[in-house]
């Protein structure tokens, strides 16, 4: 029976945009930490990332469980009676 399945692909086709925007990702994060790393403290410039990676994540976070949307959209409701 598994076998007659027919097998999908979960893997998507690797074009040539794919890898102009890899390339052009890579390279220009290497060049920003290179940049960073050469003109700043890299312990404050490693610290100021890690803050950065984590706010991120917790914007993130918020947007796809909805809450962000939520509080803003009740924050803009607030103020719109209060006026």
């Amino acid at each position: 029976m598994f076998l007659d399945q027919r097998l999908t692909k979960k893997v998507p086709e690797l074009t040539i945009y794919f890898w102009v925007i890899k390339v052009l990702t890579t390279g220009m994060g290497e060049t920003t930490s290179d940049f960073f790393v050469h003109r700043y403290n890299p312990y404050i410039g490693a610290v100021l990332w890690a803050a950065i990676l984590a706010v991120t994540m917790i914007w993130l976070s918020c947007v796809a469980s909805g809450r962000l949307i939520m509080s803003i959209t009740q924050s803009v409701e607030t103020t719109e009676t209060t006026l």
